[in-house]
């Protein structure tokens, strides 16, 4: 099996070992644009106007402020492509690298907006070719079933893949009772807007109760160089809240924060 393992490794067609890659947003290279699009027409861009916010299943996030004419459709395409499209322009063929289909399964109305949570149907993409896609899923199905691992099994292991083909930001989550804390990475969130904020955590999980209990965090953005230690904290996902000084020992050595930065404290809407 180690030697399949290897096999499938040297002929999945990624450049890097690893399927996904940190980096440092401002030297991505050739980003791509996500794009609304209805009968193979351009709607609107949306690279910044949807929020990734699940992965088991796939989940996009948008506020009524996209949707502007109006309901949302039931279900929306989005279109991947490098290219710079407007409104209205003809979508060809060549210009898609992967293609979502999502339906709407929720709406939360908060604050004189309203949420609409888009649930993936069905993902194909062009990023590799159909030889180097079937050993990856090859791969992905005989090593990543795996207990304590969360397994995206068939077509939503695409879905995800193209999800991820747009950068998303990590950053860290403290949590706190006024007397104990905790500090988690998360990568599926975002803002709302100045007053709401969206993020996507494990129902089972202990920080998710946490922050149900508690009602309020602190986001901190960080720099890329302090990737270890933040991916090495994703494990308090399931650790109970402790003394701060046990928090800042776990971090003292390294240049992530010293102190807690508050880059936005928002009230918080639990997504279940």
């Amino acid at each position: 099996m180690v030697l399949l393992k290897k096999i499938l490794n040297k002929f999945n067609g990624l450049h890097y070992p690893q399927e996904y890659l940190c980096l440092d947003k401002g030297s991505f290279q050739y980003p791509l644009h996500a794009y609304l699009v209805n009968d193979r027409q351009i709607i609107k861009d949306i690279t910044n106007e949807h929020l990734f916010t699940g992965y088991n299943p796939l989940i996009f996030t948008f506020t009524s402020l996209v949707f502007n004419t109006g309901e949302p459709p039931d279900r929306i395409k989005i279109v991947f492509s490098q290219e710079a499209l407007q409104p209205n322009d003809p979508l060809r063929k060549k210009d898609a690298l992967a293609l979502l289909s999502l339906n709407l399964i929720e709406k939360q109305a908060i604050a004189g907006i309203t949420i609409f949570y888009y649930e993936g149907i069905r993902g194909q993409h062009h990023f590799l070719s159909f030889f180097h896609q079937y050993i990856i899923g090859l791969n992905n199905r005989l090593y990543n079933k795996r207990a304590e691992n969360i397994f995206l099994n068939n077509n939503l292991y695409k879905q995800v893949q193209i999800a991820y083909s747009i950068p998303r930001i990590i950053s860290l989550i403290t949590v706190s009772d006024g007397q104990l804390y905790n500090l988690f990475p998360t990568d599926l969130h975002g803002p709302i807007n100045e007053q709401y904020y969206v993020s996507s955590l494990r129902h089972s999980g202990k920080a998710c109760k946490q922050v149900e209990t508690s009602g309020r965090i602190v986001i901190s953005q960080m720099h890329c160089s302090t990737y270890k230690i933040v991916y090495s904290l994703g494990k308090n996902h399931m650790q109970d809240l402790k003394p701060i000084s046990f928090v800042m020992m776990k971090i003292k050595d390294t240049a992530v924060i010293k102190k807690p930065v508050i880059i936005k404290r928002w009230n918080w809407e639990v997504i279940l």
